[in-house]
């Protein structure tokens, strides 16, 4: 799950709990959740059994990940950073070993950020690597904007795609969904839409996308006003993913 609202709020903060519970969701990824670190363990009730996350403060950043407590996962490692910008775990789901990753990149281009993630990232990837979350640009000016943009890709997309392309990451839904406007993010001021939210994989995990999925273990990501499931079968390395449909607080 990416989610770019205030988690410091109670209200809200059971909202989405019950949203996630609703919809039996086994992990959801978090952005923005403007927890401090006893905030964040708070969020360990009901059906979250295992929580991992990175705070700065309770007004800004801080990322989580939530895994069900019926959720077959063992921990490995745990990587994060100290600014509340990602959170990292490695650990066996099924038998497999895989990392699981929740990101919050900075809204204007900061190059420590891009070399300091791939610097704590390439060590530990394994052969299973989802990373979900907001990267603040979209990748392409003609297809993740509307209206679309007319200059070139900006510093923050091109140093997003050199960071895909040096972990061998590629943007799950944009496969399943090559031609596809479909936008993540509202600018008010600017009344303009953008698809800054992505959901990142392995390129060795991607086999074939099929519509709908079955009902094997999923993650829900939530962008805004945006939701979307994938589903991911380990047995077949099959990828499946939802279309997206609007959520309304």
């Amino acid at each position: 799950m990416a989610l770019s609202v205030c988690l410091g709020l109670t209200i809200l903060r059971r909202k989405i709990i019950s949203l996630l519970k609703k919809d039996r969701v086994q992990i959801a990824l978090l952005q923005e959740t403007h927890l401090t670190d006893s905030e964040h363990l708070k969020l360990k009730r009901d059906w979250v059994g295992q929580i991992y996350y990175s705070s700065f403060n309770s007004k800004s950043r801080g990322v989580a990940i939530l895994v069900h407590k019926n959720l077959p996962f063992t921990l490995h490692t745990i990587v994060r950073d100290t600014d509340g910008r990602f959170i990292l775990i490695t650990g066996l789901l099924y038998g497999e070993l895989i990392l699981l990753g929740s990101v919050y990149a900075p809204n204007t281009f900061d190059r420590s950020f891009y070399s300091n993630f791939l610097a704590k990232t390439s060590p530990v990837c394994p052969n299973h690597v989802i990373i979900g979350g907001d990267f603040n640009c979209g990748l392409n000016p003609e297809t993740d904007y509307n209206p679309p943009k007319s200059q070139p890709s900006s510093k923050m997309a091109k140093a997003t795609t050199d960071l895909c392309s040096d972990l061998g990451l590629f943007d799950a839904w944009r496969v399943c969904n090559p031609h596809v406007k479909d936008f993540t993010f509202f600018s008010r001021p600017h009344f303009s839409f953008s698809r800054i939210d992505y959901i990142l994989f392995l390129n060795t995990m991607l086999n074939v996308c099929v519509f709908p999925p079955p009902t094997t273990f999923y993650f829900l990501f939530i962008f805004y006003f945006i939701l979307f499931i994938v589903s991911l079968d380990f047995k077949c390395g099959t990828l499946y993913i939802f279309c997206p449909r609007r959520v309304y607080w």
